[in-house]
């Protein structure tokens, strides 16, 4: 049944890179219990026509649910297996109805020879080669094992539904299959671009040419940008030329967020630290730490491990840790929703490596599966007998070992992950291991002989109490926050009434329905991500507790490919008419035969740049790149139009074009990566989701 655990979990990862883009954004927790759903949130989703109703993925959810629970023998799926579980129910829905489709229609199919070849070929599918169990002992892909496991494919675990194995079998080979699919149409898309030769000389001149120029800049401080007013049709205008600009693919909400920490007062603060001062005293009292710890402990236990820096990256008092004598107590202090101290009982070094022998048995000559069951066979008898029959390890190596015992001992570093880590444990009574050599295609047995002790090591025993307001505080807190909101009759009044308020954590953000955190909580956001998705624009929440804030939002406009309003982006659109009057403006002051009447008419003088090009692109300050290509493309003596560039008004005056520095090699590289980058298939994962229309209700039933 492992197998089939296994193949499971993989199922969940399988999907083709478009497959993934399409529905990635689309996840988001489905809580099972929807008793309180009304009339109008009977459906998790529709796409492209089709709709998957509550009633049928529940019955999806129930029969996979008691599937996953025999094979973890009965026991409840935690949250994350049920995440899992709900997130491939509605991505299998949306990839049914999208990409499948999609392949079916352009006809791309997978025939019977493609999948011999990735089975039992020369290009086996690397899905296959993920799944442990069907990998020998030299940790490489093992097609028997594959077939083996295909002839029992009917027999089920006891306590599972008839079927079981073979079903989930199936949903995982469907999976591989439809990859290829989706492998196979990236290659069909890939293979009908490609860049025409006029584009790439056009490249190698703008990249590898330089001009010397002489310009004229003006800044924009010579106005008063935030003066400039702009009309509501001015506005408009800009709306409805850019607003693609503006529009989200995934369904967005701008929201207005403010919130009170739940935090203990001075107050609570004090009763806190007596407590656990009281507790500490009699940490440093206590003579038996096994007694203590059991009773008071965190985690609910003695914990007699060593633990080196790295291991405990992320406690905060990690320096501390390693600075204080043994028996000394650290703390108390306050990490995140407690306060804690711990004693450190005890100090040593551990090994950061091994020193070892080794019994190496090649697999280089083997050529059948026979052969390879028969070496295996060798090596479980070789490591019998130093292991269980503790016979000579050095008259072994001689015997069976492919260097004959010849080669010294050697040092086997704990960086090294492929490792056995139960090798650098020192206090364990075993000294014999077998790992694989993969680069040396071969299988060791390894007899530890000594531990380097090079890392210093703590044993630690921790205590804490929550670190939280009493309910008097909380009482406080909420008294400040209901007069804050009263005083808040709309969204955009939020943040105005927020500067008055400085215990109040002001955020604008822009949040769609697979936000799962919200910037100033700590909680999960879902009940404000529903709530920002049923309410209007303008409109405020009541109060939503997230984590320890209390929170109320502000709907400040939504926008889709379908539906975005000019009020709800107002605030984005005015800066941006703003500097293009400015650029106006300042355009239309510079105006003249020559470079010096436009510098005399705007008091700026007239300046230079040799071999100026992308690569040295800076005027003042600032890259400007709009300039670099203007100057790429004019004649020599040629005065340019205002340009528009990221510090000042330009115009400019090729002087003298320079000779391309690219050699053959450098052109010739920079057309391949050219090709390369147009093949990347831009854009084309949002023309799929243009194509269909989807509707994810689950924010409403989750």
């Amino acid at each position: 049944m492992k197998i089939i655990s296994t193949i499971q979990k993989r199922a969940y990862i399988i999907f083709g890179i478009i497959g993934f883009c399409i529905i990635a954004f689309l996840y988001q927790d489905i809580s099972p219990n929807l008793s309180n759903m009304t009339a109008r949130d009977n459906y998790i989703g529709k796409i492209n026509g089709e709709t998957l109703e509550y009633d049928d993925y529940r019955k999806d959810y129930d029969k996979r649910e008691a599937e996953m629970k025999a094979q973890k023998g009965g026991q409840s799926l935690t949250e994350e297996e049920s995440n899992q579980l709900r997130d491939q129910i509605f991505s299998q829905f949306v990839k049914k109805n999208t990409i499948t489709k999609m392949l079916s229609d352009l006809g791309i199919t997978i025939s019977d020879k493609e999948i011999i070849e990735i089975t039992r070929g020369q290009n086996i599918d690397p899905a296959f080669m993920q799944i442990p169990a069907f990998k020998n002992q030299m940790g490489q892909f093992d097609p028997m094992a594959l077939e083996n496991f295909l002839k029992t494919i009917n027999q089920d675990e006891p306590g599972t539904p008839p079927g079981t194995r073979l079903r989930q079998w199936n949903a995982f080979a469907e999976e591989i299959l439809e990859n290829r699919k989706v492998n196979k149409f990236n290659q069909i898309v890939e293979n009908a671009l490609y860049v025409p030769k006029w584009q790439s000389d056009y490249d190698i001149k703008l990249f590898g040419t330089s001009t010397d120029i002489k310009y004229v800049a003006v800044p924009y401080s010579t106005i008063d940008v935030e003066k400039i007013k702009c009309e509501k049709s001015e506005l408009e205008e800009y709306f409805d030329k850019n607003k693609y600009k503006f529009t989200a693919l995934v369904p967005t909400v701008q929201v207005a967020v403010a919130s009170f920490d739940l935090k203990p007062s001075l107050n609570d603060s004090a009763q806190i630290f007596t407590k656990i001062n009281a507790r500490i005293e009699e940490m440093r009292t206590a003579t038996n730490d096994t007694s203590f710890f059991r009773a008071y402990g965190d985690n609910g236990g003695y914990n007699t491990n060593f633990y080196s820096a790295d291991q405990l990256g992320d406690n905060p008092r990690i320096s501390e840790m390693f600075a204080a004598a043994p028996r000394a107590i650290v703390g108390p202090y306050i990490d995140k929703d407690n306060v804690k101290a711990f004693r450190v009982l005890s100090k040593k070094n551990i090994a950061d490596s091994v020193l070892v022998k080794t019994i190496t048995i090649s697999f280089q000559d083997v050529k059948t599966q026979e052969a390879q069951m028969q070496r295996y066979k060798l090596i479980d008898s070789i490591f019998k007998m130093v292991d269980t029959l503790n016979m000579d390890f050095d008259q072994i190596a001689a015997k069976y070992s492919a260097d004959r015992g010849q080669s010294p001992p050697i040092v086997l570093a704990r960086a090294d992950k492929s490792l056995n880590p139960e090798i650098f444990w020192h206090g364990a009574t075993t000294r014999h291991f077998k790992t694989i050599a993969e680069k040396e295609g071969a299988i060791k047995i390894v007899k530890v002989l000594n531990f380097p002790a090079r890392i210093p090591a703590v044993q630690i025993g921790e205590i804490s109490m929550p670190y939280v307001p009493s309910n008097e505080t909380q009482q406080a807190i909420l008294s400040k926050a209901m007069q804050f909101i009263q005083k808040c009759t709309n969204a955009k009044q939020i943040e105005k009434v927020a500067k008055n308020y400085p215990e109040v954590k002001f955020k604008t953000t822009y949040v769609n329905k697979e936000t799962k955190t919200l910037e100033g909580t700590d909680g999960n956001p879902k009940e404000a991500i529903r709530w920002a998705f049923n309410s209007k624009s303008g409109e405020v929440s009541s109060m939503i507790q997230i984590g320890n804030n209390y929170v109320y939002c502000g709907n400040l406009g939504s926008r889709s490919r379908e539906d975005i309003k000019l009020e709800d982006i107002e605030a984005e659109i005015t800066p941006m008419v703003r500097n293009e009057k400015a650029f106006k403006m300042i355009a239309a002051k510079m105006s003249g035969k020559t470079l010096e009447e436009i510098a005399a008419k705007n008091k700026v003088s007239v300046d230079t740049s040799m071999n100026f090009s992308y690569g040295k692109s800076a005027l003042g300050a600032m890259p400007e790149p709009a300039v670099v290509t203007v100057a790429s493309g004019l004649k020599a003596n040629q005065l340019s139009k205002p340009i528009k560039g990221t510090g000042a008004v330009f115009c400019i005056m090729t002087t003298k074009v320079n000779p391309s520095n690219m050699g053959p090699a450098e052109e010739l590289q920079t057309k391949t990566q050219l090709n390369q980058g147009f093949k990347e298939v831009r854009g084309l994962f949002e023309a799929i989701l243009n194509r269909f229309r989807m509707d994810d209700n689950r924010i409403n039933v989750f």
